[in-house]
């Protein structure tokens, strides 16, 4: 039964990137087999728990159903293979929840600080997690959301859709993160791709179709993807929106707002809010790139701390560039342009993947 298990899970598996250990890996290689099919047992339902709690996560559920997303959370993460975080990457993590923490008392809007951070300590466990098969149990979450988006637009004939999401943004940010770790694997469901892409456009979030094209051609560019999957996307995305409507796509496309207004929240904001070095708490002030919004929530010292795990992710074992790295860095691109990847649905996307991939360079 494991062995037929592992068998239909080995093409999704992330691509030289971290297993469950190297004894395990050294066996596999060798002869196909396990020698701890406890451990496999346990890093799947690990894997399982984790990836219901993102999705529950993802559904923004309501005050009395999330706990049980951080519950399905922390059981994933206590039945799943653990091990710690680079020094660097635990030094930048134990600042953002120290200013989470430290802006408690000097918060005016003092509800969603705490909540802020409640959420910033209950996500911390899931940076020592190290299982391979989360994003093989997501991948029912990705289908479904996509599914829901053609829902909304066809039936329901909504603007924006959202699929599992309450957020069109987070909608396209979590389309586009499954579009990567597919176009990385070698999967079975490869053309999946074609539908998370064209359910993006239904979305109407602009600047996730521009970190999706930056994305695409940096994996065109260093050869990581064939070019006729990106030729077969853009053909199917232009027919798509051909086809069915181009006036009401470019409707929600061309809406007016300025990057700079995106960024900062000039215009938007609905409380003065400056630039501070201590932490002063949750303010609505329309900002939406997260280490920007962190400074002026948490401090200047979180969001620094922010951009240095962030880039320390990234660049430690640059050279890996497996499915988790590039996963990583289209986290990281959206977290610039929208903070739902950081308070909203897509929290915990970060804290999986902020932590260096290497075993994938060993």
């Amino acid at each position: 039964m494991i062995s037929m298990l592992v068998a239909w899970a080995d093409p999704f598996l992330l691509r030289g990137s971290e297993w469950l250990t190297s004894r395990d890996m050294d066996a596999y290689n060798r002869t196909g087999k396990f020698i701890n099919y406890t451990h496999v047992i346990m890093c799947q339902l690990g894997a399982m728990f984790i990836a219901l709690g993102l999705a529950g996560y993802a559904t923004n559920p309501s005050v009395a159903l999330f706990p049980f997303a951080i519950g399905s959370l922390w059981l994933g993460v206590a039945l799943s293979p653990r091990s710690m975080p680079p020094r660097t990457t635990m030094i930048a993590i134990g600042v953002i929840c120290v200013s989470a923490l430290l802006a408690i008392p000097f918060a005016k809007n003092l509800p969603p600080t705490i909540l802020l951070a409640w959420l910033t300590v209950a996500l911390l466990p899931l940076i020592f997690v190290r299982n391979p098969y989360i994003w093989v149990w997501f991948m029912p979450a990705w289908i479904v959301h996509a599914v829901l988006c053609f829902w909304q637009w066809f039936v329901l004939h909504e603007s924006r859709v959202s699929g599992i999401t309450d957020n069109a943004n987070s909608a396209a940010a979590l389309l586009l993160i499954g579009c990567i770790y597919l176009l990385n694997g070698q999967s079975r469901v490869r053309w999946v791709i074609l539908a998370l892409l064209v359910a993006i456009l239904f979305t109407g979030s602009r600047w996730t179709v521009g970190v999706s094209a930056v994305t695409l051609m940096a994996l065109f560019l260093m050869k990581y993807v064939n070019w006729k999957y990106i030729a077969v996307g853009i053909i199917v995305a232009v027919l798509v929106t051909l086809i069915v409507d181009w006036t009401a796509i470019q409707s929600i496309f061309l809406r007016h707002s300025t990057l700079e207004a995106h960024l900062t929240g000039a215009g938007m904001a609905t409380e003065s809010a400056g630039l501070r070095f201590w932490p002063q708490g949750f303010t609505d002030n329309g900002i939406h790139s997260v280490p920007w919004r962190m400074m002026h929530e948490t401090g200047v010292l979180s969001g620094v701390a922010w951009i240095v795990a962030s880039g320390y992710g990234l660049f430690r074992y640059w050279r890996a560039k497996d499915s988790r790295w590039w996963m990583f860095l289209t986290v990281v691109l959206l977290s610039l342009m929208y903070y739902h990847a950081w308070l909203g649905p897509l929290a915990g996307f970060w804290w999986l993947l902020v932590r260096p991939s290497k075993l994938s360079v060993e």
